[in-house]
């Protein structure tokens, strides 16, 4: 994580993904999701889905690439440093 490269000083905001872990073991990838902090009601579906939607790229790909068997997809693993909700919308979290 490199400060300069987010646009932070342009006053954007810091990303909170960390980073991907791929692993291939019996025929599926598994995905490791490294995040500094998620917000419950407003993103954590979201990076869920995208995290799911990048494994299933990267795994066509392979697929596409490759004389092996078809690799199937595997567990996704999220590991999150801070998950929060604000208090205006901690009522949200019924719906999950």
């Amino acid at each position: 994580f490199f400060p300069e490269d987010t646009g932070r000083h342009h006053g954007n905001r810091i990303p909170c993904t960390i980073g991907y872990h791929f692993i291939i073991r019996d025929g599926q990838i598994h995905t490791w999701y490294y995040a500094r902090s998620i917000d419950a009601t407003l993103h954590f579906r979201n990076d869920i889905y995208f995290a799911n939607y990048l494994t299933n790229y990267i795994r066509k790909r392979l697929n596409f690439r490759s004389s092996a068997p078809d690799i199937e997809a595997g567990n996704l693993t999220i590991n999150i440093a801070n998950l929060h909700c604000s208090k205006a919308l901690y009522g949200a979290l019924d719906k999950f």
